[in-house]
């Protein structure tokens, strides 16, 4: 049996950077870690049909800031910005923290992002569309969308 290298960990620090930058103390990791982890449940849970693909986990002193990368931003942001303050408010009240929580959002192409592309397709599979014809049309927008250099 051939030895398996988990993608993103080869190329961690080389092409990619971490999903999550912080320090701490060694006695701090754990709970740190759980926390990171709640937020990105919490996050691609709650805002599921936002086509989120990667959250991004920045730790400063006293501050949290998240960078959200999602295909329909405008579920995110809601109307007039306050489904981010909702978002915001909802996370430090779960957590419990006194810490300050900024969240940034970016908007992509989901063309460009493989696990969105499949999401897409799971979904038209499930409404009774052949499985043939979503990946040909799939495969289809990925490359014009590449070719076009949008």
């Amino acid at each position: 049996m051939g030895q398996k290298v988990n993608p993103i960990g080869f190329r961690i620090g080389i092409t990619q950077d971490h999903f999550s930058s912080w320090y701490a103390k060694p006695e701090q990791y754990r709970a740190l870690i759980q926390e990171d982890l709640f937020l990105r449940n919490y996050i691609s849970k709650n805002l599921g049909k936002a086509g989120i693909s990667k959250i991004v986990i920045e730790r400063k002193a006293d501050r949290i800031e998240l960078t959200i990368h999602a295909a329909r931003p405008i579920i995110v942001l809601g109307r007039k910005g306050s489904g981010l303050e909702e978002l915001r408010e909802s996370l430090q009240t779960k957590l419990k923290i006194e810490r300050q929580i900024s969240i940034t959002v970016v908007n992509y192409k989901p063309e460009f992002r493989s696990q969105i592309s499949g999401g897409i397709c799971k979904s038209t599979v499930r409404n009774s569309s052949s499985f043939s014809t979503c990946c040909e049309k799939s495969i289809t927008t990925c490359q014009t969308c590449r070719r076009s250099g949008n």
